[in-house]
């Protein structure tokens, strides 16, 4: 899932490092963070922000685990990618599941972003709050074989860049999967392919995803 979804997801939207942790584990996606013991430790701290930092990751990892294996994603992927190649606008005949995904993901933060604006306001507040001496206490404690810098530096920008704001605007989708893309060694897409994709699934699934997606919400909340 994707950022703002995973927020949307944490039983604390009031708590900056529930917050940060429920997106923590994609911010270090290439660090090979483990959340093996240590993290199960960390649960029990006493330390009151380690422990809600933990919670988020938690809910981070089993809210990913839930919504990859379930009904809505499977099927959405699937005709998602089906219909990408199909299309006689794009060019891409193979990685197709794989576009598919990110673009379903990015697709429910932007349907999430439109109806609840005013918490990604909040998303980010909380995130202006966490206290940087506090996360290099907990991974001093918990993981201290991770480059404590380079999270920093990830999480700073992550937050002064307030890219999910370009979520508002539909025709953002298509650039945002060109630069995924881009990061996987892939080519990226076209102008006209950018903007091909981000009508595709606006136009052919759109009302049915949005249909569903309280739905979805709703189950996955109550298994978290």
């Amino acid at each position: 899932m994707n950022y703002f979804s995973h927020f949307l997801l944490i039983h604390n939207q009031e708590n900056e490092y529930e917050t940060l942790g429920c997106i923590l584990p994609d911010l270090i996606r290439d660090q090979k963070l483990l959340f093996s013991n240590e993290f199960d430790d960390a649960l029990q701290s006493v330390n009151s922000n380690h422990k809600h930092l933990s919670i988020g990751i938690k809910n981070h990892i089993q809210s990913d685990a839930i919504f990859h294996n379930s009904d809505f994603f499977k099927t959405y992927t699937k005709a998602i990618s089906t219909a990408i190649r199909e299309s006689d606008k794009i060019r891409i005949t193979k990685y197709t599941y794989f576009v598919a995904h990110i673009l379903l993901e990015l697709y429910i933060d932007y349907l999430l972003i439109e109806e609840r604006s005013n918490l990604l306001t909040k998303f980010y507040k909380n995130l202006t709050t966490v206290d940087d001496t506090v996360l290099s206490d907990f991974f001093d404690q918990y993981f201290p074989q991770s480059d404590m810098e380079l999270f920093l530096l990830k999480k700073d920008k992550f937050v002064s860049s307030r890219f999910l704001y370009d979520y508002e605007n539909l025709d953002k989708l298509g650039s945002l999967i060109s630069y995924l893309l881009q990061k996987v060694k892939i080519d990226r897409l076209t102008l006209n392919e950018e903007k091909e994709i981000s009508t595709l699934i606006d136009t052919k699934f759109g009302s049915s995803i949005k249909n569903d997606l309280d739905n979805l919400f709703l189950k996955m909340k109550g298994q978290l």
